[in-house]
């Protein structure tokens, strides 16, 4: 038992000295993906949501009903998800949806995000309006849009991501409860 002991420490004490050098990671210009992205993506998988996306211009624009965003570059994990989707709505459609409620922007109240109760239960609150909605999409939206802020109309008016004043998003109120929800 000693020898295989001794013998045991020797190796360790060798091994130590001629480890080769672990070398550094390959620096990248592109950002990490923040997990929110992943938390999305794995969301729309689990509920099964059907998602459409199109490219207008140079931008991307997607939707699974419950989100509608643009956007000039879109996270590789969603991008993936989006392109192996074969939704049915036009870009034209999303499109006309964004240009009209950017229109309309200045009937909304500046809002904030809150968490209520539930895992998923987010509220957007701005003066007396306050809309549900679910905080896979608001934390997704935060992540990626970290100097936008909401905007709020009604509670089951679409939420507005803005920065400035360009519409980043749209979000759409629940209108059962984020654990009520069959979907």
């Amino acid at each position: 038992m000693r020898k295989s002991a001794a013998l045991l420490l020797a190796l360790a004490v060798v091994g130590c000295g001629s480890r080769p050098a672990v070398p550094a990671p390959a620096k990248t210009t592109e950002e990490p993906e923040p997990f929110a992205v992943k938390v999305l993506v794995q969301h729309l998988v689990d509920t099964k949501r059907v998602v459409s996306a199109a490219r207008v211009t140079d931008e991307t624009i997607w939707t699974d009903a419950a989100i509608l965003e643009h956007a000039k570059t879109i996270p590789p994990t969603l991008r993936a998800h989006l392109d192996a989707a074969n939704g049915q709505v036009t870009g034209d459609a999303m499109t006309g949806l964004l240009q009209r409620l950017a229109s309309e922007q200045d009937a909304f109240l500046p809002a904030t995000a809150k968490r209520g109760d539930g895992p998923r239960d987010c509220r957007i609150v701005g003066g007396d309006v306050e809309a549900m909605v679910d905080c896979v999409y608001v934390d997704y939206l935060q992540a990626r849009y970290p100097k936008a802020r909401f905007l709020v109309k009604g509670k089951w008016e679409p939420v507005l991501l803005v920065e400035g004043r360009a519409v980043h998003a749209v979000v759409m109120p629940l209108k059962l409860g984020p654990d009520a929800r069959s979907m």
